[in-house]
């Protein structure tokens, strides 16, 4: 007898909706393309379900030896196209270095992603063959991995759902098209990112990770009280959020120092403020996808130094970032889901953009609540902190914005919901 089957290439923080959903249905085999904890998949079998995790070698031997041979074959016929005088003529055309765009064609897509994508597919194809395949469902729709097996599923009429994993999805970003069959997106301004595709392609859900506001604003005094304790902090100086980006490197539309611009604006924000004897407690939220790059894990440090700061002038931490949020008296991030994240905790939010965001990101309007500070200007920068730290209606006024604007961005803000609502798009579009 075939099983019902469905691929899932999800990152682990978006299990518990497939989970919501496995919950009241009939049992599944749930086929991963990637790692699952090992909580998530006991989870799974509780519930009656089948787990498989293809991971290493998820085709036989001589199969991968195949694939591999083909593939060398494949970039020894490049190569030759390369040497040839059509090649070069057409790279110095189009005004593009022909050495060093073959050599990424053939490393790059031939040897490491032609490779992969082929014994995805023989896995797929296997897995075809044996069980009914009803659903695909993705954390996200642009890697090589996972628009292989996009292609492959429509192919075979199996459709796509990608969750969708970051509300600033603008028209020029690297999230320029939808490439699965489906989406979810967290609030109807996730569906005016995509004005040029089809609306019955895009389902407004919510976003189940952000529920826990309610309860943490429910108590907000305790998780403060909590969050000072740990930190070390001083319940009578404001808390200043700092939330760090990333380049992301998706995009040609990055800024590529703008980790240490934007570390450096709020550094010299704060020698701004307490120029004014105004005196803060910095608190540096970092990304922890920052510390992993060498190149990146420094920064913060040396940025302070060469701003006058010590590693005692601000706490320095990659946790905790919800109770953060509500308990901080402003928050300062460039670009950033934390300022929706801000807008269900009614903490006031600044923006840092720069001519990147407009080409980038679906931009927070102005009724939103959101300050804008432009090109990481640092006095500017200090001059809104103390203006929300100082004047209580301007404050109130922002607060009241935010409040009444965060269903633009997230359906469930007041109401919850979410993994229900994904559940019934995942069982709306099984076969």
């Amino acid at each position: 007898m075939k099983d019902t089957v469905i691929l899932a290439l999800l990152w682990e923080k978006h299990t518990p909706l497939l989970l919501h959903y496995l919950s009241g249905v009939t049992p599944r085999h749930l086929v991963f393309l990637n790692h699952i904890g090992a909580d998530t998949l006991a989870r799974m079998h509780t519930l009656g379900h089948k787990t498989t995790v293809l991971k290493g070698n998820i085709v036989p031997r001589h199969e991968q030896q195949r694939i591999h041979n083909s593939c060398i074959n494949m970039r020894t016929q490049l190569r030759a196209a390369f040497a040839s005088p059509v090649w070069r003529t057409f790279c110095d055309t189009q005004g593009i270095p022909s050495d060093s765009t073959s050599a990424t064609i053939t490393q790059t897509l031939i040897t490491d992603r032609l490779s992969i994508a082929a014994s995805i597919i023989q896995a797929f194809e296997a897995i075809n063959r044996r069980h009914f395949i009803e659903l695909m469902v993705l954390s996200e729709d642009v890697t090589y991995a996972a628009r292989c097996s996009i292609v492959w599923g429509r192919k075979n009429q199996i459709p796509s759902l990608h969750i969708q994993h970051g509300y600033t999805v603008g028209l020029a970003s690297v999230h320029r098209n939808i490439f699965a069959d489906y989406m979810t997106v967290f609030g109807i301004q996730g569906v005016n990112n995509f004005s040029h595709v089809d609306p019955a392609r895009i389902y407004v859900v919510g976003h189940h990770d952000w529920e826990v506001y309610r309860q943490l604003c429910a108590n907000q005094a305790s998780i403060r009280a909590q969050i000072l304790q740990k930190y070390a902090l001083q319940p009578d100086i404001p808390v200043i959020l700092f939330a760090t980006t990333t380049a992301g490197k998706l995009s040609a539309f990055y800024a590529q120092n703008i980790h240490q611009q934007t570390l450096k604006a709020m550094f010299l924000a704060k020698q701004y403020l307490l120029a004014q004897n105004i005196p803060i407690q910095l608190v540096i939220k970092e990304r922890f996808s920052n510390i992993v790059h060498e190149q990146e894990a420094h920064i913060c440090a040396q940025v302070a130094h060469t701003c006058g700061f010590s590693a005692l002038d601000y706490t320095y931490t990659t946790t905790d970032v919800e109770a953060l949020i509500v308990s901080a008296d402003v928050l300062v991030s460039s670009d950033s889901s934390v300022n929706v994240e801000a807008m269900h905790a009614g903490t006031p939010a600044i923006n840092l953009i720069t001519h990147f965001s407009f080409q980038r990101y679906a931009l927070l309007h102005v009724e939103d609540g959101v300050m804008d500070i432009c090109d990481n200007d640092a006095q500017a920068l200090a001059q809104q902190i103390q203006a929300v730290l100082t004047n209580q209606d301007y404050r109130s006024r922002i607060v009241a914005k935010m409040r009444a604007h965060v269903t633009r961005y997230n359906l469930t803000a007041h109401s919850g919901h979410a993994t229900d609502n994904v559940a019934r798009v995942i069982t709306s579009l099984c076969r």
